[in-house]
């Protein structure tokens, strides 16, 4: 969609009823940093839509940076961090024309930016990530699985696809079958992917 059409989406609607809506870390996120031990970093909320994601990140005491491309979507978000009591930094962004600094994240996660590019902005949105985030730093992304019925919403993957557009720049830690916690009766299956830069 546009940025016009993703600002529509949440100026019309309220966050808690977005299908994407979730008020918890996703499981996997909290697993990862658990069995690493990690208390701290510079994390990147990558589309940060409602600011849930964020906000349970910035109260696990990391440093979080949220952006997203609809203008509505941050200010409802700043307002939710206020009253989580939590320090973020939200910006207006587009990954395809990025303000965001070359290596500056420790972490970041995609939860649902990269499965809703064109084809033909997927190798960008790949070489922008790669840029932004530290060469020893951690990318988590979650995309809708070819294994979620139907073509409505964004586009589906297969491991193979992933491999395709990440292998040249990341290094994959691992695939794994998943789901989309939101406000769906029928839970999206998707790929919940880890991956740490190559070296340049």
């Amino acid at each position: 969609m546009e940025k016009s059409s993703w600002e529509g989406v949440y100026r019309n609607n309220v966050a808690e009823t977005l299908p994407w809506f979730s008020p918890e870390l996703d499981q996997e996120i909290r697993d990862f940093i658990n069995k690493n031990k990690i208390k701290k970093g510079k994390f990147l909320d990558l589309g940060t839509g409602p600011g849930t994601q964020a906000i349970e990140l910035a109260k696990l005491g990391f440093e979080v940076t949220a952006v997203d491309i609809s203008q509505t979507a941050i200010e409802k978000a700043e307002k939710r961090a206020v009253i989580e009591k939590v320090k973020i930094q939200f910006f207006v962004d587009d990954i395809l024309n990025t303000k965001l600094k070359p290596k500056q994240f420790d972490f970041i996660y995609d939860r649902g930016v990269f499965h809703t590019f064109d084809p033909k902005d997927r190798e960008r949105a790949v070489k922008t990530i790669r840029s932004i985030i530290k060469d020893n730093g951690i990318y988590f992304v979650k995309v809708f699985s070819t294994k979620t019925p139907g073509t409505e919403g964004p586009y589906r993957f297969t491991k193979e696809q992933i491999r395709y557009y990440f292998e040249k720049d990341f290094e994959i830690l691992s695939i794994k079958d998943s789901v989309y916690p939101g406000t769906l009766f029928e839970i999206p299956k998707t790929l919940f992917c880890v991956m740490k830069p190559k070296a340049r």
